[in-house]
């Protein structure tokens, strides 16, 4: 943990003078401090006034923090040595990609392989094959990108219960790691070690993939057809997003008519009936 130390005056005399020392954990995002120090004024108000000296709150120099999947912490994923298949590879830092082979990804006894079958282009994709500030900052190369697609079953760790090989399946992109302070108390979204697929682990513009069992989910037959769930990121996006409010009796403006925002129409004209 890392500790801030400030002075809080309680009085108008220096012998009550109060040193509080604020405890902060690590997953906490120092780089935010100063909606932290707006928070600690709040409360020192309430008693009194703070002082600003120069070893006080209001010069602290707060931590940064290392971004989620800083290029230059590039981590290597186990692969099957002697086998190979096709991958669309951001192989140097430059604009492009290049069509590859490259081994098969190797799984874990909580692993699952995916058989891709079919894949979708999300804007993050776009961004990688530009090579723009955001991917030259976020993505290691060489890497596999992609990570909106659906496949089948191909293999999976002797741990993995309740699915079965050949079983239609699509994935969540961001690996948590499950041990954080966040990830513990449930709320995974938040967890500041989040790996992501395609960008910072090998994603699913190849024949196969490997994820965590935990990001695996089952697609119902026929239900939900291919075309729909190889693009699930952003359809889940949409209808979460609209399910979120209750938007009954309401006016809905959706700014941007991309399809994440043509699917939170979809969803707030065909099963709500809300004027969008």
């Amino acid at each position: 943990q890392h500790s801030i130390c400030c002075r809080i005056l309680l009085g108008s005399t220096p012998p009550h003078n109060t040193t509080v020392l604020l405890s902060v954990p690590d997953d906490v995002l120092l780089w935010k401090f100063h909606m932290f120090r707006s928070t600690v004024l709040r409360a020192a108000n309430k008693f009194g006034r703070t002082t600003h000296s120069p070893s006080t709150l209001n010069h602290f120099k707060p931590v940064q923090m290392p971004s989620r999947g800083l290029a230059a912490a590039a981590v290597e994923y186990p692969v099957l040595w002697g086998t190979s298949m096709k991958a669309l590879v951001k192989e140097k830092p430059a604009e492009g990609l290049i069509l590859s082979d490259v081994p098969k990804p190797a799984i874990g006894p909580n692993d699952v392989l995916i058989k891709v079958s079919k894949a979708a282009i999300c804007g993050t994709d776009v961004h990688i094959y530009n090579w723009d500030q955001w991917a030259a900052t976020h993505v290691p190369t060489p890497m596999t990108i992609g990570h909106e697609y659906v496949g089948t079953i191909a293999d999976m760790g002797k741990e993995v219960k309740g699915m079965k090989i050949g079983q239609r399946v699509t994935g969540e992109g961001h690996i948590t790691c499950g041990h954080c302070r966040n990830c513990k108390g449930g709320r995974t979204h938040l967890c500041p070690n989040t790996v992501g697929v395609g960008v910072n682990r090998p994603g699913a513009f190849a024949e196969y993939i490997s994820i965590p069992a935990t990001n695996v989910f089952k697609l119902p037959d026929p239900i939900v057809t291919d075309d729909c769930a190889s693009f699930m990121d952003a359809l889940g996006n949409a209808v979460h997003t609209a399910l979120s409010f209750d938007l009954i009796g309401e006016d809905v403006l959706i700014t941007g008519a991309g399809p994440i925002g043509r699917y939170r129409e979809s969803r707030c004209v065909n099963q709500q009936n809300l004027p969008v």
